[in-house]
């Protein structure tokens, strides 16, 4: 088991009478997802680092591709493991929205 943790900032101009920035605002969050791997004897694990798809990345495997067959499930959002937490940052814009702030 491990976690992955993605660090958001917005950062949003807050405008003047001329809809011209004045200052700058940002919100700030993180995002906490647990994976659980499955069992991996050594062959699959060598397999998968012999097909390449683990080099560049940041954990050693793509869980949207090859190596989501590794992961036996996840806590949390599946797209802060493959790098954006997309419905975190889409309601925190919305909250600036709703707020307007944006």
């Amino acid at each position: 088991m491990h976690e992955v943790h993605t660090g958001v900032t917005l950062v949003y101009g807050v405008e003047d009478d001329y809809r011209e920035p004045r200052e700058y605002k940002m919100k700030i969050f993180s995002e906490k997802t647990i994976v659980r791997m499955g069992y991996l004897p050594h062959n699959v694990i060598l397999e998968y680092v012999k097909s390449g798809e683990p080099k560049s990345k940041a954990g050693g495997y793509a869980i949207q591709n090859r190596g989501g067959t590794l992961i036996e499930g996840i806590e949390g959002d599946y797209y802060n493991v493959v790098g954006l937490p997309a419905h975190r940052v889409a309601r925190e814009i919305r909250d600036l929205l709703e707020a307007k702030l944006l």
